[in-house]
């Protein structure tokens, strides 16, 4: 039997769960299984982003799922805690890591950041956010085994965490258009 979303929520939503990128542990077996992670930023990153956001942000600022089982072909994936979190997102993967592409248009002017495609940071850019995460940013890890329900158990609880940089299946707001806006000129310029 899978958590609750509220007991899921309650972790992902405590900073002390989060640990600093540069400390992840990759061979950990915790990251080598589905789940739900969080993303917090540090008073730094949160001013820049807030920057081109034009807002306030909390430290919590993103959560997601990885390996869930898709709902519409019972497919599960084969991605895991450390596939998706250390391979697409702390890698800056702009293109396969919704949550790099929206660090990146965010914080393109800032770092300099150039993309070779829509949606796609080039090399140097990727490298330069993928520093930038690793001074900036942590990330908490809550593992869930079984894949099955994984995708509405994420529904439910970004609902209760209501991270401000999720987009997908989050209720609009000001900010969520902002970064819309930001994220669709993430283009070569």
């Amino acid at each position: 039997m899978t958590d609750s979303p509220e007991q899921i929520a309650a972790y992902l939503s405590d900073p002390g769960n989060a640990v600093a990128i540069p400390d992840v542990d990759r061979g950990s077996a915790r990251l080598k299984v589905p789940g739900l992670y969080s993303w917090w930023a540090d008073s730094e990153a949160r001013q820049a982003l807030g920057t081109a956001l034009v807002t306030e942000l909390s430290p919590l600022i993103y959560a997601g799922q990885a390996g869930a089982t898709t709902s519409r072909q019972a497919i599960t994936r084969s991605s895991t805690l450390r596939s998706r979190v250390v391979g697409q997102h702390m890698r800056a993967n702009t293109r396969g890591s919704t949550f790099s592409l929206t660090l990146a248009a965010c914080l393109h002017e800032p770092l300099g950041l150039t993309f070779s495609a829509a949606r796609t940071a080039d090399a140097e850019s990727r490298l330069r956010l993928a520093t930038w995460m690793a001074a900036h940013l942590s990330v908490a890890t809550y593992p869930v085994p079984d894949p099955t329900h994984l995708a509405s158990l994420e529904g439910d609880v970004l609902e209760l965490l209501d991270p401000p940089l999720n987009l997908m299946g989050m209720s609009g707001s000001p900010l969520r258009q902002r970064l819309t806006a930001l994220r669709s000129a993430a283009r070569p310029s």
